[in-house]
């Protein structure tokens, strides 16, 4: 997909151009809490049991959403597992080194760039992208709309009316 990402229709109604076909045609997925996936193990599941309830409670896990977690629970996993070899071994590691029959270093070596960096690396880089989706950073959270219940949404303090000015400012801001 080239480009940006598409405006949300939240957003658009906030800039008043959203269409009605466009609002009534956005999916709204059931609200449920999905159960943890069976092949999540070890970390990934504890990553899973602490961040579903947490997500669920916001309003940003639907049981549709189920297997974008675990894509993200089992990079969190990946990521502690690589770091824990990165701590072991160091970042620098020596390569063909050669050893007498004793075990002594008698020569050799070539000094290379841990291969678990390349894996911590790229398991946070898929956390992040995954993070953000779903409102998980602080900067993602201001762009993540939460589709609360309604008990819970009149459970939420509403903000006080010089922050509501701010916030019409930064829309406004935004608009042109």
């Amino acid at each position: 997909m080239r480009g940006p990402k598409p405006k949300p229709v939240e957003l658009r109604v906030l800039h008043g151009t959203a269409r009605r076909t466009l609002l009534e045609s956005v999916p709204k997925p059931r609200r449920q809490l999905p159960r943890c996936p069976e092949f999540l193990t070890g970390e990934a599941q504890l990553c899973w049991k602490r961040t579903a309830k947490e997500l669920y409670d916001a309003g940003l896990l639907t049981v549709i959403d189920r297997d974008a977690l675990a894509m993200y629970c089992k990079a969190y996993q990946r990521w502690l597992e690589a770091e824990a070899q990165i701590t072991k071994k160091g970042t620098v590691v020596v390569t063909n080194v050669k050893r007498d029959d004793e075990g002594n270093v008698i020569g050799g070596g070539n000094y290379i760039q841990n291969p678990y960096l390349a894996i911590a690396n790229k398991a946070m880089e898929q956390m992040l992208k995954l993070e953000a989706e779903f409102g998980m950073t602080p900067s993602s959270r201001m762009r993540v709309k939460a589709d609360l219940p309604k008990r819970q949404a009149q459970a939420q303090p509403r903000a006080p009316l010089a922050e509501q000015e701010d916030t019409r400012k930064v829309l406004g801001a935004l608009t042109g």
